[in-house]
C-alpha cells in the first residue's frame, strides 16, 4: 500500500519498496493490484491530485505494473474521485455516494 501523506518522499520510498516486493518470483503472480491509502487526510484538493498523479507514475514506470489495479482510499468528494480516475486509478473507497 503506498502510504506517505503529502510527503513526495515518503510517497517514493514506499512505490520504490511496493515494486521490490512485486518484483521477487514468489508475489509476481500473486500481486494484481496496488493500493493507495493515507489520501484524503488533511491535505489539499492539489495536493491529493499531486499525490494521486506522482504514485501512478512511478507505478507505470515498470512495464510489468503497467496493468496492475490500482485501489484508491480516503476519497469524499466527487473531483477526488474524478481526480483518481483521471490518475489511473480503477477502484476507489469513498464515502462521496453517501453524502448524496
Amino acid at each position: 500500500c503506498a502510504q506517505g501523506g503529502c510527503t513526495a518522499q515518503q510517497r517514493a520510498k514506499c512505490c520504490t519498496e511496493m515494486m521490490k516486493m512485486a518484483e521477487s518470483a514468489d508475489n509476481r503472480r500473486l500481486n494484481y493490484a496496488f493500493c493507495i491509502g493515507g489520501v484524503g487526510f488533511g491535505e489539499s484538493p492539489a495536493q491529493r491530485h499531486e499525490v494521486l498523479h506522482d504514485v501512478n507514475t512511478r507505478l507505470n514506470a515498470d512495464q510489468d505494473n503497467k496493468n496492475k489495479l490500482r485501489l484508491v482510499s480516503g476519497l469524499d468528494t466527487l473531483s477526488d474521485v474524478l481526480s483518481a480516475i483521471g490518475n489511473g486509478c480503477d477502484a476507489i473507497v469513498s464515502s462521496y455516494a453517501t453524502q448524496l
